[in-house]
């Protein structure tokens, strides 16, 4: 067996004979047969990771007793606007910690994420890291953690869940009374 990158693609060549006569192009799907004759190859294309339901998220995290956290997700699939609290210890007490300023972040259906940014500078500069995953139905799930560096000031880690927010109809019912 012969294994082989081509045109973003792997190969695989099942044969004692290595001369390949291209038949067909890659499939939309990313599949194509290769053919000759007693050889078969099989082009498997890396198939681009589709993008979660795009929407304005809304859940709930563990950092305290009714946290909550919001975020948006384009159509694009890039992630932006994570917005919680959570609790950094500074001295003698937990501190309370707005998440602010996230980077537009690029994520992928059922593929876990990281990313790290900073707001604010020297002593004010708060560090936050966000992990999570959010699959193909739009359910997201992950951890956070923000700190101060500069004070010492270390974080508490929390997990948090959220979910598209679907909006909520109400029917009215009319009550006509015909006129005589």
């Amino acid at each position: 067996m012969l294994v082989m990158p081509w045109r973003g693609a792997v190969l695989i060549i099942e044969s004692k004979h290595f001369m390949i006569t291209l038949r067909s192009k890659l499939a939309a799907a990313g599949v194509a047969v290769l053919a000759t004759t007693g050889i078969v190859a099989t082009a498997i294309a890396d198939v681009a990771a589709s993008a979660p339901p795009g929407g304005h998220y809304t859940g709930t995290s563990d950092a305290y007793t009714g946290a909550t956290v919001e975020f948006e997700v384009d159509a694009d699939g890039n992630m932006s606007g994570f917005a919680t609290e959570s609790y950094i210890q500074c001295g003698l007490f937990p501190t309370p910690m707005q998440w602010t300023n996230m980077p537009s972040t690029p994520v992928s259906a059922g593929e876990p994420f990281e990313v790290e940014w900073d707001f604010g500078t020297g002593g004010e500069r708060v560090h936050y890291e966000l992990s999570g995953v959010i699959d193909g139905a739009g359910s997201a799930s992950g951890e956070g953690i923000a700190s101060m560096p500069e004070l010492s000031c270390a974080g508490y880690r929390f997990t948090w869940t959220a979910r598209p927010r679907t909006r909520s109809y109400t029917t009215r019912r009319c009550v006509c009374r015909r006129r005589q």
